[in-house]
């Protein structure tokens, strides 16, 4: 029994603003010119951070089968833990070797490719149907 066998639990995409928040709080980081654009830029990322963390974790609540359920939560959390681990390791040598726009223009392009992911698998999933 799939998730498209309880219509209740079948997961609905994540709402557009996910990444796309992130996106627009990342480029205003990396524009940043002043102490206003830059406290946007931090509501923005916070918002974005929410938006996303609460799509994956409903996502995995829908779709892992109850009895891997908290196993497929760890893997999820190790993989948030992961990632942001190496994006900040990341934009911090960028900080540090070469400027805070750099590193945050690097942090924009990674929620852009993130973006594009998205759309490529909803077009894809779009195209099963």
């Amino acid at each position: 029994m799939g998730p498209r066998d309880r219509p209740h639990l079948t997961p609905q995409r994540p709402p557009p603003p996910t990444a796309v928040t992130h996106l627009k709080s990342e480029s205003r980081f990396a524009l940043a010119g002043g102490l206003a654009l830059l406290a946007l830029a931090f509501l923005l990322a916070g918002a974005g951070i929410g938006l996303v963390e609460t799509a994956e974790n409903a996502a995995v609540a829908a779709l892992a089968p109850a009895q891997v359920r908290g196993s497929a939560f760890g893997v999820l959390a190790a993989t948030q833990g992961f990632g942001q681990l190496v994006a900040s390791a990341s934009a911090g040598l960028l900080w540090t070797a070469v400027s805070p726009t750099l590193a945050f223009g690097y942090l924009a392009l990674f929620a852009l490719l993130a973006i594009a992911g998205v759309g490529a698998v909803a077009i894809h999933q779009g195209g099963d149907s």
